[in-house]
């Protein structure tokens, strides 16, 4: 007998697809076997949020496809019953709303908004990311090699279920806010390189202080109350004039 897979699928709203209109309890199936395949991931630390914001279901393998011919943890297959839709919000932890309230704020960002919370960072900002990274990676026995690493900018860390406290978070953080400022004014916020693209400011400090704010709001146990209130400094005066 074949072991039951159970897992979970995730798609972006413009790649719905198949499961634009599924419900609970009903099978959903590709015409053939080739690809693109559904995939299901096994755990939520497996689920990789590319593209936000999306829909997520609990879902039961029905039609695998064989043999599978890759590494990982998730299953290919052509065919899935669906269990249940799943709030999204708990791809970002056990505060994922509150992460679901920055990214929605993140992808509708204008440049004064920018601006503001540029202007708004606490002065002693710099430098609590990182601890907050190097606490999180030693309560999950992730190697850290350099402790003394300054980590602020860092948006995920390995693969899997240990990227982040918040998952996918911060790397959805920071899309929506490039996505914003190319809206919004274009090239000009963007500084390009030889072999790279980034953000210039207020967009890269605005991404930093909503970044601040993601990991106050959807990590708090890793910083301590002071700590958090300058995480917070500029998210909490962001509608402020």
């Amino acid at each position: 007998m074949k072991k039951t897979i159970i897992g979970y699928i995730y798609c972006p709203i413009d790649e719905l697809g198949l499961f634009q209109n599924c419900s609970a309890g009903q099978v959903i199936s590709k015409a053939d076997d080739n690809p693109p395949w559904i995939i299901v991931d096994h755990s939520l630390g497996d689920v990789v949020v590319a593209k936000w914001p999306g829909r997520l279901w609990r879902a039961q393998v029905c039609g695998a496809l064989e043999p599978q011919g890759h590494t990982g943890n998730y299953t290919r297959c052509v065919s899935v019953k669906i269990i249940k839709e799943v709030e999204i919000e708990i791809l970002f932890g056990e505060f994922g709303s509150k992460i679901e309230k920055i990214l929605r704020f993140a992808s509708t960002l204008q440049l004064p908004t920018a601006e503001r919370l540029a202007a708004q960072r606490h002065e002693d900002v710099k430098g609590i990311i990182s601890k907050g990274w190097h606490r999180w990676m030693k309560k999950n026995g992730i190697a850290d090699e350099a402790a003394d690493e300054n980590m602020d900018g860092i948006l995920m860390v390995g693969n899997g279920a240990h990227t982040s406290p918040i998952g996918h978070g911060l790397a959805l953080v920071h899309s929506g806010v490039w996505e914003s400022a190319q809206r919004e004014i274009g090239g000009e916020a963007f500084e390009v390189g030889e072999d790279d693209i980034w953000l210039k400011p207020p967009w890269s400090n605005a991404v930093s202080a909503l970044m601040e704010a993601a990991w106050a709001l959807g990590a708090p146990e890793f910083f301590s109350s002071a700590e958090i209130e300058i995480l917070l400094e500029s998210w909490n005066q962001r509608e402020r004039l």
